[in-house]
């Protein structure tokens, strides 16, 4: 069987950290901390599932990802996380394919670990 790969793109180093601590116990991790580096990682079809941080360098980013992302295979699974209780990224992010929308301050990484077992 196949190990079950994860991409991680997210700046916050602290957050960054705890996810692949946590995920790593049971998954392939790749991880990218900014728009660069996830253009460094990505291949198309190459992660069971993507963990992208809705605000990297600057603005709202993520969101270009996630439409890059899903042009290139519309069924991967992308879980959006953000710092900022912005309703619009939430709705925006859903409305463009995203699987959820997770608040970083609302989960723990145990948690986030729960949710990625059940995608």
């Amino acid at each position: 069987m196949r190990a079950r790969t994860i991409l991680v793109v997210d700046d916050d180093a602290i957050f960054h950290s705890n996810v692949i601590k946590t995920l790593g116990r049971a998954y392939f991790v790749t991880s990218a901390t900014s728009e660069a580096e996830f253009r460094r990682e990505f291949r198309p079809y190459t992660f069971d599932l993507i963990i992208l941080d809705m605000r990297l360098e600057s603005g709202r980013e993520g969101l270009q990802l996630l439409r890059e992302i899903l042009s290139y295979d519309e069924l991967q699974p992308v879980i959006m996380v953000s710092a900022y209780g912005d309703t619009d990224a939430v709705l925006d992010s859903v409305e463009l394919g995203a699987l959820m929308f997770l608040h970083k301050q609302e989960f723990t990484p145990e948690l986030l670990a729960r949710m990625v077992e059940a995608v």
